[in-house]
């Protein structure tokens, strides 16, 4: 597919649904799916290892024939145009269930900043999940975060996958298989991400950190940056967009201790590190796709000067997808497999680079 033709398919009207066919995989990554993209919002509650509780909303979005809905409305501002609030779900077409994406927001954001990557994989069937980090969003961020927020992070990304676990029965978004997630953040949301595949914090760094000029850490959030019980074995798959490792939390060797493939997305234009840091990741098998023009929010709001926002995120959609069936439902279609591998060109503005570990 060339790339006008990809983006005149990611343009097609969220009302331009028809019965999809038996076999989502039959479904190319370059398109937009054959659903709508449904949106439910709940809030979710979990005690912190500091012993508080903490009362988060979660955002999830999921496949829906229905072509109208509620308005949504993010952090009570935003219209989100390409979902439809308390669509009736369409049921899971995959055979496991409905596949998972989750997604962590970046600094000063809300969990639905990249909310084009979160309808597109629903219109392919998934449900995605997106938490609002509260204490780190647009309305509610202090001159500097606690070290509490360095586990809230991750531990609402659980709290998130474990609410998808926790629906009755006879709730349609109970099918989702939380057994294998592909895990996504931007920016901030790179450090959740990193510590949701299982990224080993180091003890020097995180002593570091903790010193009283720095995040002053209570005893139970030190013990807790090194507990290992940030990791969740639910994520099989990994998608950091718009940065890199933290070292000052895990150190030259954390990256290591990570399980399965990551999947890196930056822009020529965001300057992040990666050039330096990618091959540091030995024993990680990694992809990086630069994207040309691309800047911060390539992968989020969009507006970057260098590259139209609908080519930006066709070219994310594509990546990301292709890299979730691959890793998440052992996709070997042979579309699947030339992106994922770099075989085909999904944009002349896109440049491929793959380690193995």
């Amino acid at each position: 597919m060339t790339l006008p033709s990809l983006i005149l398919a990611l343009a097609c009207s969220k009302g331009d649904t028809a019965a999809p066919p038996a076999d989502p995989l039959s479904w190319s990554v370059l398109e937009r799916g054959p659903y709508n993209a449904g949106y439910r919002a709940w809030d979710v509650t979990y005690v912190d290892p500091n012993g508080d509780s903490r009362t988060i909303p979660l955002g999830v979005w999921y496949p829906t024939e229905d072509t109208e809905g509620e308005d949504v409305v993010w952090m009570g501002i935003f219209q989100g145009d390409d979902a439809l609030g308390d669509a009736a779900a369409a049921p899971a077409v995959h055979p496991g269930g409905y596949p998972v994406l989750a997604y962590s927001h970046g600094y000063q954001g809300w969990g639905a900043t990249s909310h084009d990557l979160m309808s597109f994989a629903a219109s392919h069937g998934w449900v995605a999940v997106a938490p609002d980090h509260l204490g780190n969003t647009l309305l509610d961020t202090p001159e500097s975060l606690p070290a509490i927020h360095y586990l809230h992070r991750p531990l609402d990304m659980q709290a998130s996958l474990d609410a998808l676990e926790a629906l009755p029965s006879d709730d349609p978004l109970a099918a989702a298989d939380t057994s294998r997630v592909l895990m996504s953040g931007h920016s901030f949301g790179c450090y959740t991400s990193w510590a949701m595949a299982g990224a080993a914090y180091d003890a020097d760094a995180v002593a570091a950190r903790c010193a009283p000029e720095d995040l002053a850490c209570e005893e139970a959030e030190a013990s807790g940056l090194l507990s290992g019980a940030l990791a969740d074995p639910r994520v099989v798959a990994t998608i950091p967009m718009a940065g890199g490792l933290d070292r000052s939390f895990f150190g030259d060797a954390g990256h290591a201790a990570v399980g399965g493939p990551f999947l890196f997305l930056t822009g020529t234009e965001d300057e992040v590190g990666l050039t330096e840091q990618f091959d540091t990741y030995t024993g990680v098998d990694r992809t990086w796709v630069e994207i040309e023009g691309g800047c911060h929010q390539a992968f989020a709001l969009g507006g970057c000067s260098g590259i139209d926002t609908d080519v930006a995120y066709g070219i994310v959609d594509a990546y990301a997808l292709a890299f979730g069936r691959a890793h998440v439902l052992g996709d070997t279609t042979a579309e699947v497999v030339d992106v994922v591998t770099g075989a085909v060109e999904v944009s002349p503005l896109a440049r491929y680079t793959h380690a193995d570990p």
